[in-house]
């Protein structure tokens, strides 16, 4: 079973989970990086969210009539709002998915044994069960966070 593939049902039988099974060192220093930044990033991504709520409500409360840079001024709101919401919730999947490493690098990968490898950061926690979507979810934080 690769570590791409879907986790199984909780009541179906699955593979034996090793328990005695601990990440590389080198791996679990990147997760454990990875988490605080994801971190990092939902609680800017919050207060980001929070900000633009504030500027909503200001532009919104105008006694003066609408012109279109009032528009273009909330549609920008808006689109900042929703960007950075979303950036939240890929921040906390990502926090989600890296909490799994552990469990699901247990139960999928065989004891490897290799000592040395050639990798990015980004490679070495995708080939111990990161998945698929890593890199994705990666992305859309660091895209709509900035």
């Amino acid at each position: 079973v690769e570590c791409g593939a879907r986790m199984p049902e909780p009541n179906k039988p699955s593979k034996p989970l090793d328990l005695t099974y601990e990440l590389p060192k080198l791996v679990e220093s990147v997760r454990q990086g990875w988490i605080i930044s994801a971190q990092g990033a939902a609680v800017v991504s919050v207060l980001l969210c929070g900000a633009e709520t504030q500027l909503i409500s200001m532009v919104q409360s105008g006694k003066t009539t609408p012109v279109p840079a009032y528009r273009f001024l909330l549609l920008l709101s808006y689109s900042a709002f929703m960007l950075n919401a979303s950036a939240t919730i890929a921040s906390l999947l990502m926090i989600d998915r890296l909490g799994e490493i552990p469990i699901r690098a247990a139960r999928l990968l065989d004891n490897r044994s290799t000592k040395v490898v050639h990798t990015s950061d980004d490679s070495l926690l995708e080939d111990h069960c990161a998945g698929g979507r890593w890199t994705w979810m990666k992305w859309h934080c660091e895209f709509t966070t900035a």
